[in-house]
C-alpha cells in the first residue's frame, strides 16, 4: 500500500504543477523537467495524465489542512484505469427478454445461394 500511497503524492504534485504552469507550456515544461516519467515525450506526457486521471478518479477529502492529501483509499476502478488503461468488463446476468432474435429469411436469400451455388459448380468443372 506504501506505492498507492506514493502514487497518490505524486498526482497531487503532478496536478499543482500544471496548474502553476503558463498555459500551453505545460507539455513543453513536462518533458524537460520529469524525464524519469518515461523514455520519449510522449510517453511522459502519456504517463502524466494517467497519474492526472487517477487523482480527479479518486478526489481528496479536504479537510483543515492548506496542503492536499490524497484519499487513504483508491476506487478499484480507478486502479484497474490506471493500471490497464480501460475498466474489464464485468459480467452480466441473463434476463428475461435478453434472447437472441433470429432474423427471418429475406425472399432474396434464395437466388443468393443459387448463384452462389452456381459458382461453386462451375469452379469445379475448371
Amino acid at each position: 500500500m506504501k506505492s498507492c500511497a506514493a502514487l497518490g503524492h505524486s498526482t497531487v504534485i503532478l496536478c499543482e504543477l500544471k496548474e502553476n504552469i503558463r498555459r500551453g507550456s505545460w507539455l513543453i515544461w513536462l518533458p524537460a523537467n520529469l524525464p524519469e516519467l518515461g523514455r520519449t515525450n510522449s510517453a511522459r506526457t502519456e504517463n502524466a495524465s494517467r497519474c492526472m486521471r487517477f487523482f480527479k478518479d479518486n478526489p481528496p477529502k479536504i479537510g483543515n489542512s492548506r496542503f492536499v492529501k490524497p484519499p487513504a483509499e483508491f476506487s478499484p476502478d480507478s486502479k484497474r484505469k490506471f493500471l490497464w488503461g480501460y475498466v474489464p468488463a464485468k459480467e452480466r446476468l441473463l434476463l428475461e427478454g435478453d434472447e437472441k432474435v433470429t432474423w427471418a429469411r429475406h425472399q432474396l436469400t434464395f437466388v443468393n445461394e443459387f448463384f452462389r451455388y452456381n459458382r461453386q459448380c462451375a469452379n469445379r468443372q475448371n
